[in-house]
C-alpha cells in the first residue's frame, strides 16, 4: 500500500438535506403560512426577494 485510501465519499445525499434544511429555515425566517410554505417549494427565490426588497 503506498498509505492513500481508496475511499470515496457521495455528497449528492447531502444536497437534498442540506436543501430541505435551507427551506424549512426559509420558511421560519419568513413566517409563510401552510400555502405560502407549499408554494415555496416551487417559488422560494420569490420569496426571498419580495422579503429583502
Amino acid at each position: 500500500m503506498n498509505g492513500r485510501s481508496d475511499r470515496t465519499y457521495n455528497l449528492e445525499v447531502f444536497g437534498g438535506t442540506f436543501w430541505m434544511a435551507a427551506w424549512l429555515f426559509t420558511v421560519g425566517y419568513l413566517g409563510l403560512s401552510v400555502w405560502e410554505a407549499i408554494l415555496a417549494l416551487i417559488a422560494w427565490p420569490y420569496f426571498l426577494g419580495v422579503h429583502f426588497r
